[in-house]
Formats: structure tokens, sequence, C-alpha cells
């Protein structure tokens, strides 16, 4: 630097003819030293200026690949590297779309169909699926009415099958068709009617066999005394008195 003020104070005055004498002042110690530019370095400043905010990544990877020890270079990779993410957010937020639009559709028809084999099939589809908790709802709504319609329908079924055995027992006016009643149907709608049913078979039952009986003892009773009295012997009413002693002729 002290080199560059005495060379320009001496050509100034020797252009002057002498006339001006320059003075110098200085406070700069020591030797000052100008380094040539590096055409390459300004060269990458000017590519870079025109690439700091591109959205192309192939400038971005075009300077990197001619500039590799520039001082933008680490700029350009960083902005690369972000380039490069924004695009694969990008697609996977484009393939999220495409599935839940998938995920809409598959839906839609499974709640048209409305059936537990239906959102079977979605959920094996989609495990994870925008509609799982819905589709979890469904599913246990479906399956109670189809529970409540199977046991409506078996109610039905045996209510039906309990018509059936009474009004054959009530016909039949048959205490075995009663007593079967009773034990298929021990707390059916007719199990007290059933039960008076029965005790008056039951209650005519023993009546005629005790007309039977009173019968029959009433015949031995009639032959008995037809005998003793045909014999018109003391031994044969003896033997009728003992035989029968409350018996019609005794008296």
């Amino acid at each position: 630097m002290r080199d560059l003020f005495d060379d320009v104070a001496g050509r100034v005055h020797e252009a002057s003819g002498e006339k001006i004498t320059p003075s110098v002042y200085r406070t700069l110690i020591g030797d000052l030293v100008f380094r040539p530019v590096d055409p390459t370095t300004e060269d990458g400043k000017r590519q870079f200026a025109k690439i700091r905010n591109t959205n192309d990544p192939n400038l971005l990877e075009e300077f990197v690949r001619d500039f590799p020890d520039h001082p933008d270079t680490a700029a350009a990779k960083a902005r690369l590297t972000q380039l490069n993410e924004d695009r694969l957010q990008q697609q996977r937020q484009t393939e999220q779309a495409g599935l839940r639009k998938e995920d809409d559709g598959v839906w839609n028809s499974v709640k048209s169909l409305g059936s537990t084999a239906a959102i079977d099939v979605y959920v094996r589809q989609f495990p994870s699926g925008a509609h799982s908790g819905e589709a979890a709802k469904l599913r246990a709504e479906i399956v109670t009415r189809q529970n409540e319609a199977e046991r409506r329908q078996n109610a039905q079924a045996f209510q039906s099958k309990e018509d059936n055995s009474w009004e054959t027992a009530r016909t039949a006016d048959s205490k075995a068709l009663f007593d079967r009643y009773l034990q298929d149907f021990p707390s059916g709608a007719h199990t007290a009617e059933a039960r008076k049913l029965r005790g008056e078979i039951v209650a005519r039952e023993n009546e005629s066999q005790r007309l039977q009986t009173a019968q029959a003892v009433q015949g031995r009773d009639d032959s008995a005394w037809d005998v003793a009295r045909n014999a018109n012997s003391k031994s044969a009413f003896a033997f009728y008195l003992k035989t029968f002693e409350a018996g019609l002729y005794a008296d």
C-alpha cells in the first residue's frame, strides 16, 4: 500500500512539472496486499443471484455441479433439499387425497348395502380408514337389529307352537295332550286353564271308575242275593249277610 501511494505522488509531481509536491498521510501499519479477483467466484455470484429463489431443481443441481466449491453452493444445496421435501410432501398429500377419495367411495357403497359382510370388507380394505369408527358403530347397530329380529322370530315361532299345542289339547279334551302342553310350556299363556281342564278330566275319570266299581259290586250283590233267595235256606242267607254285610238286601 505504501508503494502505491508513493508511486501516485511521484506521478502527480512529474505530471505537474514538478510544481506540485503531494504529501502522503497514512495510518496503516504493515503491508496491505490486493489479491486478484477470481472470475469464477464472480460468475458464481451472478448465477446464484438468478436462481436463488427458483423452484426448478434442475437449475440448482446444475449450479452445484458447476460451482462445487462456491460460497453459495451450500445455500443452493439447502434450497434443493427444501424443494425435494416439498415435492415429496405434495406427492404424499396427493396419494392421501386419492386414498381418501377411494375410502369415501367404498364407504358410501357399504352404507347403501347396509350389511355386516360389506362392513367387514371395508374394514379389511381400510383398517385405519377415515370411517373406521362409523363402521364399527353401524355394524353394532346392524347386529343389534338382527338379534332383535331373530328374537322376535323365535318368539313368534314359539308362540305359534304353543298355540297349536293348546288348540290340539283343548279340541281333543285329552288328559295326555294337556300333560304334553304343560310339560312343553310350563309358563305358557294357557297353563292355568290347561290344569283346570285336566283336573276336570281326572274328576270325570274318577267318577266313571267309581260308578263302574259300584255297578260291579251291585252286580255281585244281586247275584249273591238271587242265589240265597233261590236256596231259601238259613245257611244261604247267612252266607249272603256275611259276604255283603252292607248289601242292598241285608235289611
